[in-house]
């Protein structure tokens, strides 16, 4: 598995521990994240301003989970929208794999929009 693909799974989990946005989970850093205070740091936001949030239980344990290195962006994607594209595939696979269930069982597909 890449190391991509190893990270889309974490990343998706963070963004429902934190409501995140996806730019700024792509560019968090370690020395964003305080474990011992439960905070994150968020600098230069997209409302232009810097922020500092609590995180929850689940986030701090996801972090610990994570084992991030000290240095650097805590995700290695290379690009902001690499997490995106792998759910689109993901979304075409399943899409693919509904439409031949239905068609071996007979039954009209729902519309998938």
């Amino acid at each position: 598995m890449s190391e991509v693909n190893h990270e889309i799974k974490p990343f998706i989990q963070l963004a429902t521990f934190t409501a995140m946005l996806r730019s700024e989970q792509f560019s968090l850093r370690c020395t964003q994240v305080d474990l011992d205070e439960e905070l994150v740091f968020l600098y230069a936001t997209t409302i232009g301003k810097d922020q500092v949030f609590d995180t929850s239980n689940a986030a701090v344990t996801f972090f610990k989970k994570l084992n991030p290195i000290t240095e650097g962006r805590i995700f290695r994607f290379t690009h902001v929208d690499t997490p995106s594209e792998a759910f689109r595939t993901a979304l075409l696979k399943a899409r693919t794999c509904y439409s031949k269930e239905c068609e071996r069982a007979g039954s009209k597909q729902l519309l998938l929009n």
